[in-house]
């Protein structure tokens, strides 16, 4: 039998002195984030709670930044950085930009600094500060940037509750920094109400987003496109519009973004695809044109993106070469091989596709020189660039190179006479506008098309 009587690991009496250094070591680990040695949530708030009954006794304003540093682990691999010290780095530089009275701690990926007295716009100047140019830092014997966004809030008159006023401003930081990063790095943005009601509004719309077809919130509406000279109505664009019983009218702007971001593009793309169709075999039967429908590059990375959409056009009835897919640019396509070799395709199977917004969005020129397309859709924005000679110059420029390419092209946003005259003069092939037709839903396109000549100056200009 084994002799255990030499293990006396139980029966050993406790240090005193080890125990009393355990007890600290688990309460440091409690309140202090061991990496940066600031002060974990919990601690915070009870050091916020305190400094804001302060400000608010003496009457004094309360000033909170939320930080978040873009790719801290990313640049630390870049540069062969210790993520550690690169923490500890950005903590000094915080450090250094404020005064004793301040403090901050460290909250996930992101940064909370308080600063007591510090009115709106020494809070604002602050917030600028951390983020204009990026932070930059010595680490390891190196210098490195690191870009950040900053969300800045302050309170200024204080409630009877001081314990939810600052929890509240907190809260206002950390939505203002999320609106920075929206926008993009190196930014710096102030709380207001409005940008509150904003992102309210944001988050709700992204809570109902994902029920909005189920719940037949959605419909969509087609915008002809003509040919300048005669008028005459050759294509239409499919719109999505989103009706919501609460939040009223959502515009694209507001909900196409959420899409992109939530990765519902394939999903959405492919609802709005097959109810163009649909409607499509209707002007189809009544007049010879073609259907355009945006879709997001990166809804066709995906392995079956061109089988559903040859399956659907197939199962409408309708030719594919009447069907084109517009790229819209908002996002960068992850997999841009995949996404070309696709698009290559559906050109091969006979559909058309075309380049959304030529002129904004993301690398619209490089998407165009990399992109096999059919035809370009040139954005508004470039039509009201410089004098009229400036833009028939850069208008006849680009039409010249589409030319080249063997690419059509259409003039987007023709809202006035003297537009309409320009696209004429620049012999553009194609035009759609306010000018000549607003969105209208399907039923009142239909008796449009059974006109003569499908003339689009006989569509009422009152936007549905």
């Amino acid at each position: 039998m084994t002799d255990y009587s030499h293990y006396n690991t139980f029966a050993a009496e406790p240090d005193p002195e080890q125990l009393r250094r355990l007890e600290r070591e688990c309460l440091s680990l409690k309140n202090y984030d061991p990496v940066t040695g600031l002060p974990h949530l919990p601690l915070f708030l009870c050091q916020a709670e305190r400094a804001a009954v302060e400000c608010s006794r003496r009457e004094r304003p309360l000033g909170a930044i939320a930080l978040s540093f873009d790719s801290i682990h990313a640049t630390g691999a870049l540069y062969g950085l210790d993520g550690g010290n690169l923490l500890r780095a950005i903590v000094r530089q915080l450090r250094s930009c404020l005064r004793a009275e301040h403090f901050f701690a460290r909250v996930g990926n992101k940064f909370l600094v308080l600063l007591p007295s510090l009115d709106a716009a020494r809070t604002a100047a602050l917030a600028r500060r951390f983020v204009d140019g990026g932070m930059e830092l010595e680490v390891d014997g190196m210098r490195t940037i690191v870009a950040a966004c900053a969300g800045a809030a302050t309170i200024e008159s204080w409630s009877d509750d001081v314990k939810r006023d600052v929890r509240a401003i907190m809260d206002q930081a950390l939505a203002a920094l999320h609106a920075s990063w929206r926008r993009g790095a190196g930014l710096a943005t102030t709380h207001t109400p409005e940008l509150g009601r904003r992102l309210r509004r944001q988050g709700a719309i992204e809570l109902e987003l994902p029920h909005a077809a189920r719940r037949q919130q959605l419909y969509v509406l087609y915008q002809p496109i003509v040919a300048p000279h005669t008028q005459q109505i050759v294509a239409v664009e499919a719109l999505t519009r989103w009706q919501h019983p609460e939040l009223g009218i959502v515009s694209p702007a507001e909900f196409i973004p959420i899409v992109e971001r939530a990765s519902m593009s394939a999903e959405f793309d492919q609802w709005v695809f097959e109810h163009a169709l649909e409607d499509f075999k209707a002007m189809r039967r009544v007049a010879n044109l073609d259907l355009h429908v945006n879709v997001c590059p990166t809804s066709l990375e995906a392995v079956d993106a061109v089988e559903t959409r040859l399956e659907a056009i197939d199962e409408a009835g309708v030719p594919r070469s009447a069907v084109t897919l517009e790229l819209t640019e908002t996002v960068q396509a992850e997999r841009f091989d995949v996404m070309e070799a696709n698009v290559q395709r559906l050109r091969a199977a006979g559909v058309r596709v075309a380049i959304d917004d030529l002129g904004c969005g993301y690398n619209s020129l490089q998407f165009f020189a990399r992109m096999p397309v059919d035809l370009v859709k040139i954005d508004r924005s470039l039509l009201a660039r410089g004098d009229g000679n400036e833009i028939f110059v850069l208008l006849a420029g680009v039409l010249e190179t589409c030319g080249r390419l063997g690419i059509e092209a259409v003039f987007e946003g023709i809202e006035t006479e003297e537009q309409h005259r320009l696209a004429i003069e620049c012999a553009v092939q194609y035009a759609q506008g306010y000018h000549y037709a607003v969105p209208l839903p399907a039923a009142h396109v239909l008796p449009l098309l059974a006109k003569p000549g499908c003339d689009s100056r006989a569509v009422s200009n009152t936007p549905a």
